[in-house]
Order: C-alpha cells, then sequence, then structure tokens
C-alpha cells in the first residue's frame, strides 16, 4: 500500500505533461548530466542528517544540564547522546508508522506556536498603542 499525499489535479497534471516516464521520487527525475541536479541530489541526501543533528542536539543539551554537575563530563555527554540515537533508532524499528505519527503531531503544534505567536504580537500591539496615546 502506497500512501500518496498529492492533490488529484497536480498528479493528473503532472502525468498529462510527463507522461508515465515520471518517476514517484523527484530526484528521480531530475536531468543526471547538470551540476545543479546533482547538487540538488547531495542536498535531498544531506538534509535529514543535518535536521536529526540539530534537533537532538538541543534535545541532549538539555538532559545534560539537568544531570547534577559532579555527572557533566565529555563520556556523560557522549553516553546520553548515544542513548537518544539508539532510542530513536529503536522507536523507528518497532513503530514503523511512527514517522506519520510524528508529522501530524509536529504540524498540530508547529500551528499552536504561529497562532500563539500571532495571539501574542497582537496583544503586544495593543498595549504599545494604548501606551502611546
Amino acid at each position: 500500500m502506497e500512501l500518496e499525499q498529492s492533490s488529484p489535479a497536480r498528479t493528473h497534471g503532472g502525468f498529462l505533461m510527463f507522461g508515465e516516464s515520471t518517476m514517484s521520487q523527484f530526484t528521480l527525475n531530475l536531468p543526471q548530466q547538470y551540476i545543479p541536479s546533482k547538487i540538488a541530489i547531495c542536498l535531498t541526501v544531506v538534509n535529514p542528517y543535518t535536521k536529526y543533528a540539530l534537533t537532538m542536539t538541543s534535545v541532549a543539551l538539555s538532559i545534560e544540564e539537568a544531570l547534577p554537575k559532579k555527572m557533566q563530563s565529555y563520556l556523560v555527554g557522549m553516553l546520553v547522546r548515544t542513548f537518544l540515537v539508539l532510542s530513536t533508532v529503536a522507536v523507528a524499528l518497532f513503530f514503523p508508522y511512527f514517522a506519520l505519527v510524528m508529522a501530524l503531531l509536529g504540524s498540530v503544534f508547529t500551528m499552536l506556536v504561529v497562532g500563539s505567536g500571532e495571539h501574542f504580537t497582537y496583544t503586544s500591539a495593543v498595549d504599545f498603542s494604548t501606551l502611546a496615546s
């Protein structure tokens, strides 16, 4: 069973434009002889690794700061980060559709943060306008 997340109009439009030679992944459709295409493919491969590292760095630093001072060392930091990576791999292996749940939660929480940020911006603008008058 393949999960498709694009709209039917876009899918049919793409099929009408490019025919049956269209591949399922966009990187496979890029011309191989051009350097910008090769750069795009390399960046597509590197992107998940950098996102994972940046996301897990903040989690690891938070855990390390919560530890008592006598336990804060290079070795303990490496053990915390190793445990985080191994726990992520375990979750990925035991819950194969966990990525879809996390994508949904990420979207919901992002919208909550954006919505609350707009609310705070609006209220602070109202507060500043009352101070100015």
